[in-house]
């Protein structure tokens, strides 16, 4: 029992899972990676800047951990306010 007390929150994390978030300018594949890690078209990709405008979360199994991957809104100056209310969210990450 001990042992898993004094576990420096392993076991929450292992419980929980790995948050990996990515980030950075719009248009660098971001949604892409994430379609590529899910296998699946997870997230829409466009040529159009501003297209992801929310966190998508996929939940993967990776040898035996759980990890959950975020792609979020790219990082930008936008008056669209959607789009900034998404720009917020990923740097809240």
């Amino acid at each position: 029992m001990i042992d898993h007390v004094n576990d420096d929150r392993r076991g929450e994390i292992l419980r929980d899972g790995i948050h990996v978030t990515l980030f950075g300018p719009p248009n660098v594949g971001k949604s892409s990676f994430l379609n590529r890690l899910a296998q699946r078209q997870a997230v829409i990709v466009s040529s159009i800047p501003g297209t992801t405008r929310d966190v998508i979360e996929i939940s993967l199994n990776i040898g035996g951990y759980p990890v959950i991957i975020g792609d979020t809104a790219g990082l930008r100056q936008s008056d669209d306010i959607v789009e900034i209310e998404g720009i917020k969210r990923a740097k809240d990450r």
